[in-house]
């Protein structure tokens, strides 16, 4: 199609409201592809008006909040049947490969503010840190994954003056699920002077298999 008609979008959100911009006469054409980028979109958007009630300066922290809202979107999206179980792996093993690419241009730590790391990093790296500590946290707990850990998270936040970090991210992980993979990841985070083709191997080895990602949405 013309890139004028080209399906393009714009969100944003606060602690308040939420707002999706749809761009492009493609749009228009209904299709299984549009229902599922659109559900990927406002997903993405709800999920952070849920962390902005709580984290205070919620935008400072962008593997967290931009690649757990790409992660929240996926798995919700799976959750309600609009992709399918290899679909889903297939859009998290696309997600460790760009976080290596991206890993290997850029020096930045993923705990810096968004707008001093490329741009892709806190998204792609963000969202795979999120689908391994899903996974780790299932094969402690299988009854508690991913929204339940979120929402110990959040809850944690609120009675500490709405705010979360990444060191409240892994101490709660560390209670819920000590292993050598988790410090993996936290270290993962913070230490940018790393070998990128290495951790994608580690990644690739935590997130083999998922499982069954439409199950246990909630504690």
């Amino acid at each position: 199609p013309n890139p004028i008609d080209r399906q393009r979008f714009m969100g944003s959100a606060s602690d308040r409201w939420i707002s999706v911009d749809l761009q492009g006469s493609e749009w228009a054409k209904r299709s299984r592809a549009a229902e599922v980028k659109f559900f990927g979109v406002l997903a993405h958007e709800i999920s952070h008006l849920y962390t902005a009630q709580t984290r205070k300066d919620f935008g400072r922290i962008a593997w967290m909040n931009e690649g757990g809202a790409d992660y929240f979107a996926n798995r919700l999206a799976r959750y309600v049947g609009l992709i399918d179980q290899a679909q889903f792996d297939a859009r998290i093993g696309a997600a460790i490969e760009e976080c290596v690419r991206l890993r290997k241009m850029s020096s930045d730590s993923l705990v810096l503010p968004a707008p001093r790391t490329n741009p892709g990093v806190p998204y792609q790296c963000g969202m795979v840190v999120h689908a391994a500590t899903d996974i780790l946290m299932g094969k402690a707990i299988p009854a508690r994954k991913f929204f339940g850990f979120w929402g110990d998270l959040i809850r944690n936040a609120e009675s500490s003056g709405g705010l979360y970090s990444e060191r409240e991210y892994f101490d709660l992980a560390r209670r819920w699920a000590p292993s050598a993979d988790l410090e993996f990841l936290a270290d993962f985070v913070e230490n940018p002077n790393r070998d990128a083709d290495n951790d994608g191997r580690r990644l690739r080895k935590i997130l083999k298999t998922s499982g069954d990602s439409s199950v246990e949405v909630s504690r």
